[in-house]
């Protein structure tokens, strides 16, 4: 099964639909095992984590998408920090939509010459003017594109503020998701991107290759029922597992 990242080069304005070589994919399984290769692969060694020259990744695992629920993404960069790699994860509907317009993963490079967004609508990605979005919180961001799971910084993030977060569906009924570790937030401001809005154009499972879409039906079912007999009896009995404060 072949697997596409988006590439978006914000210097010269482009993006581009890219293969993930097999060998990778094989090596390296999930969203964390690929951030973690196109990291160590593409950024150089002692730049400034601010700088055009760092890399903002976000990739999603194998299995995201497969099932109609809310799920993980990661988002990685050269930490501004801790000034080495660093992976935050984040939860929400933001990952399972990429995953459904098609792509495994984003990778952005360079710097945009004022503020921008990277729109998502299936296998189209456009860059466009985001000058209007200037100082809105995530809240305010996420309200204004309904139609797509958006992941966005505030003020912080434009800011530079070395903690800063990047949050999605942080206005919709269901959970949102912050990535909170190691400036995120602050990558993306240096990149002059406010946010990246996605929205899958296809049926719920067109992104998958007609061939295994009855075995991904099956898997649906048994995991389903895992879930009523070994999981919901135990949480009936103790909760979920939470740390002692």
């Amino acid at each position: 099964m072949e697997r596409y990242l988006l590439r978006v080069d914000l210097t010269s304005g482009t993006t581009k639909r890219e293969k993930i070589p097999a060998d990778v994919l094989s090596k390296y399984i999930g969203g964390k095992g690929l951030a973690a290769h196109y990291c160590y692969q593409e950024i150089k060694p002692g730049i400034d984590a601010l700088s055009p020259q760092n890399k903002l990744m976000f990739f999603v695992g194998p299995l995201t998408g497969v099932f109609n629920v809310f799920s993980r993404h990661v988002i990685a960069a050269k930490s501004p920090q801790s000034g080495t790699f660093s992976d935050s994860y984040a939860g929400g509907w933001f990952g399972a939509e990429l995953a459904k317009a098609g792509w495994l993963g984003i990778i952005v490079e360079g710097r945009a010459k004022s503020l921008s967004l990277l729109k998502i609508e299936g296998q189209k990605a456009t860059l466009e003017d985001a000058s209007a979005l200037a100082g809105k919180s995530v809240y305010e961001v996420d309200e204004l594109f309904k139609d797509y799971r958006v992941a966005t910084i505030g003020p912080a993030g434009e800011k530079l503020v070395r903690f800063a977060i990047v949050a999605n569906d942080v206005t919709r009924r269901q959970r949102a998701g912050v990535a909170g570790r190691g400036g995120m937030g602050a990558v993306m401001g240096s990149k002059n991107l406010k946010a990246v809005l996605v929205k899958a154009t296809g049926g719920p499972d067109e992104f998958l290759p007609a061939e295994v879409r009855p075995k991904v039906a099956e898997f649906r079912r048994d995991f389903v029922e895992y879930l009523k007999k070994e999981v919901v009896p135990g949480m009936g009995l103790g909760g979920t597992c939470r740390p002692c404060s």
